[in-house]
């Protein structure tokens, strides 16, 4: 299932094809922010988070039935907002807790991107072993250098796009080197 909204084309079998577009969006109500396991940024940009901190002293048993009350004045509320952002054309972010909240998934969710803020340092005379730059990114989080290697590096040049590469032969085989990056002592 798509939710970016780029239109798609299905088809039954022995039918004939036809264009899709999505027209909703999926919304999740959970207790924790979400975890993805090799997220990037891509996850922020799709994800609206809506963090609800008030809670009751004490639960309201005829909740149900006082909502039913105002059932004509809550969809009236609805068709407002449902106005309002059809107006605006973009959903909103949400209030301020929705916005720290929304930090705190930017910080945590993008793995590479932690790594290289917490970690690393830009230095314009400092070279680094790429090799070492992902192993220490592995020990650090976790995993194997053989499944992170062509993420990772590919991460690091959309990161920083202006980092310099050379390579040099070292004492058995030729290594590779980011110029303008090194890890912190």
């Amino acid at each position: 299932m798509r939710v970016s909204g780029e239109a798609m084309n299905v088809r039954e079998i022995y039918k004939n094809v036809e264009r899709m577009e999505t027209t909703c969006k999926l919304i999740f109500l959970t207790n924790h922010l979400p975890e993805f396991r090799k997220g990037t940024s891509a996850e922020e940009h799709r994800l609206r988070i809506l963090h609800f901190k008030v809670k009751p002293d004490l639960p309201n048993v005829e909740l149900k039935d006082e909502l039913q009350k105002e059932a004509s004045g809550i969809f009236n509320w609805m068709l407002e907002g449902l106005r309002d952002l059809l107006e605006a054309r973009k959903i909103p972010y949400g209030g301020e807790a929705s916005m720290e909240m929304t930090e705190q998934f930017r910080q945590t969710n993008d793995l590479i991107k932690v790594f290289l803020e917490d970690k690393c340092q830009l230095s314009p005379h400092d070279e680094t072993s790429k090799e070492e730059l992902l192993q220490a990114f592995c020990e650090h989080h976790g995993g194997k250098p053989d499944i992170w290697r062509v993420r990772f590096h590919r991460r690091v040049k959309a990161l920083y796009p202006l980092l310099g590469e050379t390579r040099r032969m070292g004492i058995h085989a030729r290594e590779r080197f980011y110029v303008g990056l090194k890890l912190k002592p």
